[in-house]
């Protein structure tokens, strides 16, 4: 149920693969409001709340949110981790007004992990909620031609992204402009509040690899478990081989390689283990413990509780004819 403090609070999801750009959005609207990384290493290890106020009576967070594609943590943590966001966004009443996906045009084509993961997106949203997303081409100031950059824009348009603009989703650039970027907010701030499919589902009480998008991490994770207890057994072999030739050598460096892949193999089946959890039931009792304990009874003081956030950045923001 929502809180009466969270009338005037909205949130809007700043989304996309590593390096597309996503603190750098934000710092062009809030200064200094995100942790930028340069270089396609993430940055943005966590969700980063970042709060604006348009009047004395309607504030905003722009939530900016780990890429996947990242090279230090799975899709799957990554996934869990925005979930349990957009799942405390939910219960505390939180207005969602949209997601802006970005999405870079230097990249000379679709990967197969990039197009895994926009499909994950896409479930994640599901079709209702298609109008109030807004996808959006980055990096335009690199291109050394810019039609090439227009080429790409349309291949977007025409192979990737248009059932989402068949179904409302809104088309843009981000040239780097800090009015660019104000507008982009300002219309998903006009926008009609929005609940994403992958809420509508954990309120059902599914677990999160129950999902339409978990489902999709759920299956490559277990193709990496399968691969992984594979090359266990194989090292393995490889170490009784050694032991029986008595190469000590070798033996010491499989040995390691083991180790190696036994990290690998306890990684995926703790990640496992939270895709399996019912995020919507652990995050009402987080949300009751800390209502309970909590000075405040506002919602975002509440979100930032549950969620562990201690820094919050604020600026008033004046945006013409708001």
């Amino acid at each position: 149920m929502a809180d009466d403090e969270s009338d005037g609070d909205c949130m809007i999801f700043i989304m996309g693969i590593t390096g597309s750009g996503k603190s750098h959005f934000i710092n062009k609207i809030i200064e200094n409001g995100a942790i930028e990384q340069p270089g396609l290493q993430s940055g943005t290890q966590h969700c980063q709340l970042v709060k604006g106020k348009l009047d004395e009576n309607t504030s905003f967070a722009l939530v900016d949110t780990p890429g996947f594609d990242d090279t230090t943590r799975s899709d799957g943590e990554i996934l869990e981790h925005i979930t349990r966001f957009l799942v405390v966004q939910h219960q505390l009443g939180i207005r969602l007004k949209g997601i802006i996906y970005l999405h870079r045009i230097t990249d000379n084509r679709i990967q197969g992990s990039t197009l895994k993961n926009f499909q994950m997106f896409q479930r994640l949203c599901g079709n209702a909620a298609f109008g109030n997303v807004i996808l959006v081409t980055t990096m335009w100031d690199l291109l050394d031609d810019q039609t090439t950059g227009y080429q790409r824009e349309q291949e977007l348009r025409e192979q990737f992204w248009g059932l989402m603009e068949d179904h409302g989703s809104y088309i843009d650039r981000f040239d780097g402009n800090p009015k660019t970027a104000e507008a982009l907010v300002m219309t998903l701030l006009s926008k009609d509040d929005v609940l994403l499919n992958i809420q509508v589902e954990l309120d059902r009480g599914l677990r999160l690899d129950e999902t339409s998008a978990g489902s999709i991490v759920a299956v490559s994770l277990e193709e990496e478990l399968r691969d992984s207890k594979k090359q266990m057994e194989r090292i393995d072999e490889s170490i009784a081989g050694a032991v029986r030739g008595r190469n000590r050598t070798t033996k010491k460096y499989l040995e390691r390689q083991m180790q190696e892949a036994k990290s690998r193999f306890q990684q995926y089946s703790r990640v496992r283990e939270r895709l399996r959890a019912k995020v919507s039931e652990e995050v009402a009792e987080d949300i009751d413990q800390k209502k309970k304990s909590s000075r405040s009874p506002a919602a975002l003081t509440i979100f930032m509780a549950v969620l562990g956030l201690c820094n919050v950045v604020c600026n008033i923001l004046s945006f013409v004819g708001f």
